[in-house]
């Protein structure tokens, strides 16, 4: 089950961004045996297309226990910086995929990039 949800973060101070995954009631202990991606589009483009960056564990997300997953956003805005400096909305969707069984996805929406 996945739920659209919209990031807003500042291009000063991005900071970090915390979901809770919670698919059935009781939320998964995600330190151990699953991975995630968070793949990012400039807004516009299909989710068809190759994304234009995508982001998993050995870059910018944290798993932890009773589903927490955290984003850098200092790490994600440094990528999506280097597409497209000017480019203030994207489209994202957020992945979680336990050891030996199919991706679930856990979030879609826009990545807003709030300008100074």
């Amino acid at each position: 089950m996945s739920d659209t949800q919209n990031i807003v973060y500042s291009k000063g101070a991005p900071g970090s961004y915390a979901i809770t995954y919670n698919p059935t009631g009781t939320p998964p202990n995600l330190s151990t045996g699953y991975t995630a991606s968070m793949r990012v589009w400039r807004s516009g483009l299909p989710t068809t297309a190759a994304a234009d960056h995508t982001a998993t564990q050995a870059t910018a997300i944290t798993l932890a226990a009773a589903g927490l997953i955290t984003l850098s956003l200092v790490t994600i805005d440094t990528a999506l910086t280097a597409v497209d400096s000017s480019e203030a909305i994207w489209h994202y969707s957020l992945e979680v995929t336990p050891t030996a069984a199919a991706a679930q996805l856990v979030h879609t929406g826009y990545l807003i990039r709030s300008q100074p």
